[in-house]
């Protein structure tokens, strides 16, 4: 037979955990380790291929198509560059792999930019031109010009 504190107990359970479902959110530390890691598979699997040849200004949509083939919302108008320093939450220091690097184009003030995804040991992959194929960068070789690094939340 069950008592009255016990199922006060379960009632009480189970409206606590309908409750908080709504709110749940997984640990941002699990979240940090397998976005990061599937946003750098998913972004070497573009290794040497081309992403929309002949079409300019695709850095930014590579960077999206990579993020939404990881199961990660793009930033409202990421086509644009400069637009992803509004993505997840500023870096403050090194990147980790599966980080985004915005980049100024042109000038700092401007509104161009480029955007790559760092992939670890120093280096960075990107879509560089309408004409060239998805490749990697030296993360130095990008330093000079970085607006922001930008981390999945």
């Amino acid at each position: 037979m069950i008592k009255a504190t016990q199922l006060t107990f379960a009632v009480l359970f189970s409206v606590v955990a309908i409750t908080n479902a709504e709110n749940w959110k997984p640990s941002i530390d699990w979240l940090k380790g397998v976005s990061s890691n599937v946003i750098v598979s998913k972004a070497k699997a573009w290794e040497n291929k081309y992403y929309r040849p002949g079409v300019s200004r695709q850095c930014a949509n590579f960077v999206g198509e990579v993020m939404s083939s990881a199961g990660i919302q793009p930033p409202p108008g990421h086509s644009l560059a400069r637009n992803w320093l509004k993505f997840g939450r500023p870096v403050v220091g090194s990147p980790r792999p599966g980080d985004i690097i915005v980049q100024w184009r042109g000038s700092r003030s401007g509104t161009a930019g480029h955007i790559l995804i760092y992939v670890g040991n120093g280096q960075c992959i990107h879509r560089p031109t309408y004409s060239r194929a998805v490749s990697r960068v030296s993360l130095e070789s990008c330093k000079p010009r970085i607006l922001g690094i930008r981390r999945a939340r």
